[in-house]
């Protein structure tokens, strides 16, 4: 029989049953930590990620920067006109029939005797064959030093620098030496000679061929003339020597131009002439 008595009891052990039923909290697993550290780290790359954009762009500039430079080292023509050049053999051969690029080589030569070998054979040079020297034409040029052979008399090449041709001409054929005479542009008078070959001071075997070259003057540019008929006489002549022109005597005839006018020029229109050359105007003075 159910009693009020038998009722607590009842409803007590209910009540511990059911606390100890009571399911606890879960514990934190590993992949949710894990889940929570990429979060964390995924916020700090966002709040940073401009920086790291910027690192990298100019990372990337740079890394371009020096590539591009490489890359002109090794394959742009160098505009400075320095260009590399291979020494060429010259051993074994007659010091008198060689011909190298004056522009590029200069040449010196040292004689020793030797009843062996043929007059004027180059023994040895300095730097060997193929080797490769930086040079700029006509400027900075490579030196090559030979050793000769000689049987006979030797004498020494004075200085011609400076002379005019026929003189120096003269002085080499009194030496008992026959002479080649070449041109080069210079900014020395016009007619005196520049240089020689071998150079000046050099022990040369009696007889030996000297090349010497002559001075054309400095080396002019080509200018385009100026359209000139229709301006002003005195527009056209500041026009021509603005542009390095020299302006002859102007000629005055009557036009049915307007007085003081360019009716016409002694160079057409176009034309590519030396820079300095003369230019000569025709102007009109009107029909009266």
């Amino acid at each position: 029989m159910y009693t009020q008595k038998n009722g607590a009891k009842r409803n007590y052990f209910n009540a511990i049953l059911g606390q100890k039923r009571e399911k606890k909290p879960p514990r934190e697993t590993r992949p949710r930590r894990v889940r929570e550290l990429l979060h964390r780290v995924g916020d700090k790359l966002e709040k940073h990620s401009s920086t790291f954009v910027m690192l990298a762009v100019a990372s990337a500039v740079l890394l371009a920067i020096v590539g591009f430079a490489c890359f002109s080292i090794a394959i742009l023509p160098d505009r400075s006109g320095i260009t590399r050049v291979t020494v060429p053999d010259f051993t074994g051969q007659i010091f008198s029939g060689l011909d190298p690029d004056d522009g590029l080589f200069e040449l010196a030569a040292e004689y020793r005797l030797d009843n062996e070998l043929p007059e004027g054979t180059v023994i040895s040079q300095n730097p060997s064959a193929g080797a490769h020297r930086m040079v700029k034409k006509g400027e900075r040029l490579c030196r090559v030093e030979l050793v000769v052979s000689r049987r006979g008399k030797t004498l020494i090449l004075p200085d011609l620098v400076g002379e005019s041709a026929e003189s120096a001409k003269e002085r080499l054929a009194g030496l008992g030496l026959s002479v080649e005479v070449l041109e080069r542009n210079s900014d020395r008078e016009i007619g005196v000679v520049v240089s020689s070959y071998p150079k000046a001071f050099s022990d040369i075997p009696e007889g030996s061929k000297v090349k010497i070259w002559i001075s054309t003057g400095v080396e002019k540019r080509s200018v385009t003339v100026p359209a000139l008929a229709g301006l002003s006489e005195s527009l056209a002549i500041a026009r021509l020597r603005e542009l390095g022109f020299e302006v002859g005597e102007t000629e005055y005839i009557k036009s049915d131009k307007p007085v003081g006018t360019v009716v016409s020029q002694s160079a057409p229109f176009g034309a590519e002439v030396s820079e300095g050359s003369r230019i000569y105007l025709t102007v009109s003075v009107g029909n009266n």
